[in-house]
């Protein structure tokens, strides 16, 4: 006979007295819609080998774990759910249920499993916490779109469906409690936002959220203008592949990447669907960094990225051998922060150095853009590249003047570096006057023959 714990099933009509021990609370809707009837429950309770049976449970609460299955009644809502500690121990809605359960207060899950139906979250005082796992693979995240929020404190991880799509009507906020946290989003599917908000998604603290594409697309992100917005967490795109969000992104202080660890090419599309925002806007705090690395683009056409503080840095792929190449495609403007590069990749045939193409017109009135160039004695001269395939405007005459900083780079001690590097090349130079450069530089505009100014070189 075994002596570990049994379980047994009672089915009880009323609350009684608080449990000490974790309850599983298996909902059927026998009665009616009412989450308040013990009698829409089923209670599996723990039971300790020679100890008498705990009594008839109450509704259920912080200790206990609810399940929403396809048993019979499964077409029935479950309306009005609440608990005397504002909290469950799990929840776990499975595939399968067709019903909608609603909160009646703002509660927190330990751990969370939507796999079908719908959680119903009908005011802003509905919000939903979840402290432990959110595995999210089916069903909608609030089916009544409001203001309120669901905040993922713990991680967890979103499975789009090909098929199909993952919707919510409410704010998404990633963050963490003590710790840091990872959402991984992965699939072929659509995630839809539908909240009230236009802020959709924020991302703070020590969290991070990450989105996979091995080949698939993960397609747009919701059907009207909607906002992510990092404050201190971090957003990447890791893989290959091609992605459109439609969604504009505002960088306070945290961290967007796009990277490409395989030999594919990685695009991420932002559409705002609102020309006369910025697609990528990042803000002056000097946590702000946008990361693309070599093959991937950040592509803003029909908008623009604009940088008004923080750090934007080119990083080298090792896997890509002479490509490397870090994209925007669409306008870039920059009053502020900085423009900084990995260092080079190192391949049989030497040092690749990272170039940044732009493919759009650049304003750049303010910041300081650092290209590292190589110093080597008795090496060729390498150094970091700014491309543009458009128009650079430069607007000299505001008070954070943009400058060039070259940044040496493998230069033995006591040496001064010597030669020419030409560090920014554009269709055509234009603006009221040129970037300044630090002492003991020299500042070479390139001109055509036609004496069009077409780019810079900086010489020490």
């Amino acid at each position: 006979m075994s002596s570990g714990p049994v379980l047994s099933a009672k089915l009880s009509l009323e609350p009684l007295d608080r449990r000490d021990l974790l309850s599983v609370y298996t909902w059927t809707g026998m009665v009616n819609t009412d989450a308040a009837n013990m009698s829409n429950w089923l209670v599996m309770q723990e039971m300790i080998p020679g100890e008498p049976p705990p009594p008839p449970p109450g509704l259920p609460d912080g200790d206990d774990e609810l399940i929403f299955g396809p048993m019979a009644f499964n077409s029935r809502d479950c309306v009005g759910l609440t608990s005397v500690t504002d909290s469950f121990a799990a929840v776990c809605i499975q595939s399968g249920y067709a019903g909608t359960v609603a909160l009646g207060e703002s509660l927190t899950f330990g751990l969370f499993d939507l796999a079908s139906g719908a959680i119903s979250q009908p005011t802003s005082n509905t919000d939903l916490s979840i402290t432990g796992t959110f595995t999210w693979t089916g069903g909608t995240l609030n089916n009544t779109p409001s203001m309120a929020t669901v905040n993922v404190y713990g991680g967890g991880a979103f499975t789009l469906p090909a098929s199909s799509a993952l919707t919510t009507g409410s704010t998404l906020n990633f963050s963490s409690i003590g710790g840091a946290s990872v959402t991984n989003i992965t699939g072929a599917g659509n995630l839809i936002l539908n909240g009230a908000n236009p802020n959709a998604i924020f991302v703070d603290n020590n969290a991070t959220v990450t989105q996979q594409s091995t080949g698939d697309t993960l397609k747009g992100l919701n059907s009207v203008t909607k906002t992510l917005v990092l404050n201190q967490g971090t957003w990447g795109y890791i893989g290959y592949g091609d992605k459109t969000e439609e969604l504009r992104v505002v960088n306070n202080a945290g961290r967007f990447y796009i990277s490409g660890p395989n030999t594919g090419f990685v695009t991420v599309k932002l559409r705002p669907g609102d020309a006369n925002v910025p697609a990528y806007a990042q803000g002056n705090n000097p946590n702000a960094k946008l990361e693309i690395m070599a093959t991937c683009e950040l592509d803003v056409v029909g908008s623009k990225v604009e940088i008004t503080g923080g750090e934007v840095w080119l990083i080298g792929n090792s896997l890509t051998g002479q490509n490397q190449e870090a994209y925007i495609t669409g306008n870039y403007s920059m009053n502020n922060g900085t423009i900084n590069f990995g260092p080079p990749v190192v391949v049989e045939t030497g040092k690749v150095w990272v170039t940044f193409l732009v493919t759009g017109d650049v304003h750049w009135s303010g910041g300081h853009f650092n290209p590292g160039v190589n110093c080597e004695p008795n090496t060729p001269a390498g150094r970091n590249n700014w491309q543009i395939t458009g128009t650079m405007t430069v607007d000299a005459m505001q008070p954070n003047k943009p400058t060039i900083n070259p940044v040496p780079q493998f230069l033995p001690a006591g040496q001064q570096p010597i030669g020419t590097w030409s560090v920014i090349s554009a269709d055509k130079i234009e603006g009221n006057g040129d970037p300044g450069i630090p002492v003991g530089w020299f500042l070479l505009p390139e001109k055509d023959a036609g004496g069009v100014v077409r780019g810079y070189s900086v010489k020490k």
